[in-house]
């Protein structure tokens, strides 16, 4: 049986120390989205310009649920949604302009930061991501790094109340105008891998505590050369969009469903011979 497990998991691992520095372990990245795509004060001049063009508050507001809507399995936009993105887009409004202007700033999403017990700036911490989920704020060290006082200990865990702590503002919903939660997503320090397989769920006055528990690992060149299938773990040397990557698999999947339903492609996307962006009308 042992023999066995080794031809069908080669992997050789060789102990040298029991004893690895915190200063090697990489504190991840964490990152913060909204469920709601649109931040309603952001709304206000989007709003004024489409009652001036003869739309009417209900079809305005199912225009900008049709933000979050479009992720419903089975959801079709009303023919007034269809138009307004439409006419949006002839004056310089396609979709990707539309999720930024009316994204909610990371100053509004992220109310407090601490690092190892002590306050920090924001937006020194936070900085405005574009994902598969929409923008998003992002907490990584490399960008701390940059902000941060000369004195600052980087080092994740080991006492100081650990590292990151952070209290998020929950955002009102469309619908009925209660205050929605946000997601939480734990990525590795150079956002290739996902960390957890889902988001966490951040809802309002509620207090999360996340641990992340690492392993050091250091195995031999051989065991580095095997294929990503073979020794079924992960190295700094592997690209991001593998199929091993929980993230980058499941983009993938969804822009292949996308490609083949639609026959186009979400904008920011390259690939499969396909160079329509999708949008609203088509």
């Amino acid at each position: 049986m042992i023999w066995e497990k080794f031809v069908m998991v080669p992997t050789l691992t060789v102990v040298e120390t029991t004893h690895y520095s915190m200063v090697n372990i990489p504190f991840p990245a964490v990152t913060v989205c909204d469920t709601e795509r649109v931040y309603l004060p952001k709304t206000e001049n989007m709003t004024d310009l489409l009652i001036l063009r003869g739309f009417n508050k209900s079809e305005i507001k199912d225009f900008y649920k049709s933000f979050t809507d479009i992720q419903r399995k089975g959801y079709k936009p009303e023919p007034s949604v269809r138009k307004i993105h439409a006419l949006l887009e002839d004056i310089g409004y396609p979709l990707k302009v539309l999720l930024d202007t009316l994204k909610r700033p990371c100053s509004e999403m992220i109310a407090e930061c601490t690092w190892r017990s002590k306050s920090h700036n924001c937006s020194e911490m936070f900085r405005p991501v574009f994902t598969i989920n929409g923008h998003c704020c992002q907490f990584d060290i490399p960008y701390f790094r940059r902000h941060a006082e000369k004195q600052t200990n980087f080092i994740s865990g080991l006492d100081s109340t650990e590292a990151l702590d952070i209290i998020v503002y929950g955002q009102h919903n469309i619908d009925d105008d209660s205050e929605g939660y946000a997601m939480l997503y734990v990525y590795d320090r150079k956002d290739k891998v996902t960390l957890l397989d889902s988001f966490i769920s951040l809802t309002p006055e509620s207090y999360f505590d996340v641990n992340i528990y690492v392993w050091a690992i250091d195995s031999s060149p051989s065991v580095k050369a095997l294929s990503l299938s073979s020794r079924k773990c992960i190295l700094e040397t592997d690209k991001g969009e593998a199929a091993g990557f929980y993230e980058g698999c499941m983009t993938r999947l969804i822009l292949r469903r996308v490609v083949n339903e639609c026959r186009c492609l979400p904008f920011d996307y390259t690939g499969y011979n396909i160079r329509i962006s999708c949008c609203f009308h088509y």
